[in-house]
């Protein structure tokens, strides 16, 4: 042993490393050989994933009142997703199995791009051909963390001081699209070429070395006052350096520049993606108060604001940073054909169909996708390849805000624990936050809500509510975009920025009982309300609707539990001395859960433009950022569209819903002609005989509607924004039982061996998860308001609503 005051060491050191090899395919080989017509198992990904973890710590105590805590690690990981039918050149004939080729010209001619195209289809069940899960290879990647902490004790203080540092690495190659995507309505499309809402394919090198150093230093006090009150002051600095590609093989959007793209990286003239933040400090306090002085009742309270670092990916997003630019009848720019950049940036080209603009090539012969000689470049619509007739997309973008601010929160929480008897404990406590600063995307060209539906558009849609004759104008939308004009070769500029906002509001009880004649139990409720403007889990994007009414996204989150309930009770049963033991050491238990459910909405996110923006339709370009969210309409009690695992009933156009029976011109006479329909139209929240009505009456007409128990959806008139909102219908609750039954054998003094039986879902109760799409565009057959699933189908852990389980455990311990 080490004498008092004597320098004191320690050293630790581990290493773990885990490796995981998969495979994912629609279906598995053996169920797909014998059956004709299936899915082919070589359209699958096989993965393949590693990662390490490498730890060290020295603890060093110079004396009795220091103590220096230095630790380090690296967290890495290694991934590959590679698809079944890789190296499979599509132009290359179709032998073997899996197939070298399949006859058909796509235009890709990078052997390690090889691989069927995927083929979608929007408007039924039917599964995708050519891989359906997202190719890439990733890694090294991983965080290098070094962090020293100094503790100091020196009377009624105990300081504490250090700083971090923190190296990101991100290397990455993401061939996800690599084959090209297209979307068709049916298999007669399919066969005609007719594409439904476009296509796409990503050109060039995906690969990219990105790194990023976050530095960090604090200080921290807790601070005895007197024996019943303690506080905790604290302040923590950090700075986030913007991210750098080591190539330099990253850009940005920048409005000064002739081209609107800038190459970024260490020693050019535009050097970082953003200017850090240099005064970013994160002040706390907390508060223990006994308020007695006798330990039965502590008030306690805190306060923070803190700062997150932000994703690397989301900040560095992919640009066109080495295309050559073409303006209107193909006038060059920017000429980068010179440039090496100008062979390795990845380029999303995305195509609207044949006979338009930029449209492909639909035939064995092809190139089905434009992408042969040349294709490095983004032009002006009507602009072709030099010496071609083939056309020439405009590129979308991404972008960095030059100004982003890191996201924010001002955490706050009051908490009353009162000691009601020797083993029983109530805890009172009020629990909020506020986020700002909240990053999201936004596209700088949207146009304003709208914008497409042109008084021609309108008169027409309101004539003859075809499809094509409501579709809004593709001319007025380009027209009015800010950029169109100054770079006419872009067409989305998709920007990281920072603006969005969340509220926490959390009330949490909890009775804590302790050896009671062998009983204890822990019983919790929580009763709490989140919202924001975007949850990660979201189906579709963060892009707000109307870029100019952000607000319009605040609603409850994607995780908002209002009311949570647990009671988790364990009686040791009292025993008595028997043969073998078997009167004693025996133990049951059990937890009760039962919460509301995770809360769903009504958000059109695939190809429909009732916007009238551009943003998400078929009738311009695929958004590079997926496009935005669209509320349909709503009316009614909101409990009437609960999650439930039936169908709600629905008609109109939509899959799997009951037709509509009349033509536009004999219902938008008289709506009761077809009574469904009049029964749609009811639930339109705008003024009857005016021209948004009449849009809306069209806009039912083209897709549907659903009905139940009062409840009325409908989509939002052609050129507005729908009242539905984010996460408005209540989701399905969860109710649980887990049970367990225990028997201990003591074996000597250092020894034991544990029998468990444990019953999950005892009662095999029957819960539903989250619905399984959002998006009422889906129609019935797409499951829309739906859920089939339990809560345990993304997360296949005991517990978490699955069917009941039966589980024997034995524990030895020595």
């Amino acid at each position: 042993m080490f004498g008092a005051g004597a320098p004191h060491c320690y050293f630790s050191f581990g290493i773990r490393q885990f490796r995981l090899q998969s495979r994912h395919a629609v279906l598995r080989r053996k169920s797909t050989q014998s059956i004709p017509g299936a899915v082919q198992p070589y359209w699958g990904t096989l993965g393949v994933s590693k990662t390490t973890e490498y730890t060290g710590r020295w603890t060093w105590t110079p004396s009795s009142t220091w103590v220096n805590d230095l630790t380090a690690g690296w967290a890495g990981a290694l991934g590959n997703q590679i698809p079944g039918d890789v190296n499979a050149l599509p132009a290359s004939p179709w032998t073997g199995v899996p197939p070298s080729g399949y006859g058909m010209n796509t235009g890709v001619t990078k052997a390690e791009f090889g691989a069927f195209p995927t083929i979608l289809w929007s408007g039924s069940g039917i599964a995708p051909l050519g891989v359906g899960g997202k190719p890439g290879r990733r890694g090294p990647q991983g965080q290098l963390n070094i962090r020293d902490t100094v503790s100091y004790l020196r009377g009624n203080h105990a300081f504490k001081f250090g700083f971090e540092h923190v190296l990101v690495v991100f290397d990455d190659a993401s061939t996800g699209n690599v084959m090209g995507t297209i979307s068709f309505a049916n298999l007669q499309s399919f066969l005609t070429g007719t594409y439904d809402s476009g296509a796409s394919i990503l050109n060039g090198n995906p690969d990219e070395r990105q790194r990023a150093r976050w530095y960090a230093g604090f200080v921290a006090d807790t601070w005895r006052v007197t024996h019943k009150l303690t506080l905790t002051p604290g302040l923590r600095y950090e700075y986030d350096g913007p991210p750098h590609e080591v190539d330099n093989h990253m850009g940005a959007f920048d409005p000064s520049s002739p081209s609107g793209i800038v190459q970024i990286g260490p020693g050019l003239p535009h050097s970082s993606l953003y200017s850090a933040e240099k005064a970013n400090f994160s002040p706390r306090m907390g508060l223990a108060w006994d308020v007695q002085g006798t330990g039965k009742t502590v008030l306690r309270a805190g306060v923070s604001l803190l700062s997150s670092w932000p994703g690397i990916t989301a900040l560095a997003e992919q640009t066109p940073f080495g295309a050559s630019f073409y303006g209107p009848g193909n006038t060059l720019v920017v000429d980068n054909s010179k440039n090496p950049l100008n062979k390795v940036f990845p380029n999303p080209l995305s195509f609207t169909g044949p006979g338009t603009p930029n449209g492909l090539t639909w035939n064995t012969a092809g190139p089905i996708f434009p992408i042969g000689a040349a294709v490095d470049s983004c032009g002006a619509p009507g602009d072709v390849y030099p010496g071609t007739t083939q056309a020439m997309p405009q590129c979308g973008t991404f972008a960095t805000d030059p100004n982003f601010r890191r996201p924010r929160s001002i955490n706050w929480d009051l908490d009353i624990q009162r000691a009601l008897t020797n083993g029983l404990t109530l805890d009172v406590a009020y629990v909020g936050n506020h986020g700002y600063n909240e990053a999201y995307s936004r596209d700088l060209n949207a146009v304003p809500v709208g914008t497409g539906y042109t008084p021609a558009v309108v008169a027409a849609c309101i004539a003859n509510a075809s499809a094509a004759n409501c579709k809004p104008s593709s001319a007025a939308i380009v027209a009015a975009e800010p950029y169109s004009a100054q770079f006419p070769w872009l067409n989305y500029i998709v920007r990281t920025t920072d603006g969005y906002h969340s509220n926490y509001n959390g009330l949490q009880v909890t009775l804590d009982s302790r050896g009671y004649h062998g009983l204890s139990f822990l019983a919790a409720y929580t009763y709490s309300h989140a919202l924001d403007m975007w949850t990660k889990s979201s189906q579709g994007t963060q892009m707000a609707a109307d870029p100019a009414n952000p607000q319009l996204q605040y609603g409850a989150s994607d995780y908002d539990i209002r009311h949570r309930f647990r009671f988790s009770p364990t009686w040791n049963i009292p025993g008595m001395k028997s043969p073998g033991q078997m009167l004693e050491g025996w133990s049951v238990s059990g937890v009760l859960s039962l919460q509301t459910g995770l809360p769903g909405g009504a958000i059109d996110v695939t190809k429909d433009d009732f916007l009238g923006t551009g943003e998400n339709a078929n009738n311009v370009v695929a958004n590079p950022n997926g496009g935005v969210i669209e509320p349909w309409n709503f009316t009614g009690p909101r409990n009437a569209f609960a999650t439930t695992n039936n169908p709600i009933p629905c008609f109109g156009k939509l899959s799997g819903c009951t037709p509509f029976v009349g033509t536009w011109a004999v219902l938008k006479a008289n709506p009761n002609a077809d009574p469904n329909f009049a029964s749609c139209v009811a639930g339109v929240p705008y003024a009857s005989g005016t021209q948004t009505f009449t849009l809306a009456e069209a806009a039912i007409f083209n897709t549907g509607c659903y009905i139940r128990n009062g409840g009325i959806l409908t989509p939002p008139a052609y050129g507005t924004v729908g009242n539905a909102g984010r996460n408005s219908f209540p989701g399905a609750p969860f109710e649980n039982v887990d049970v367990s039954l225990s028997k201990t054998w003591r074996l000597k003094e250092r020894y034991s061996a544990q029998f468990r039986f444990e019953v999950f879902n005892a009662f095999n109760h029957v819960t539903f998860g989250p619905v399984n799409t959002s998006d009422p565009s889906k129609g019935q057959n797409g499951f829309f308001g739906v859920a089939t699933n339990t809560p345990d189908n993304s997360n296949p852990v005991f517990g978490s609503g699955g069917p009941r389980h039966i589980q024997f455990g034995l524990k030895l311990a020595f």
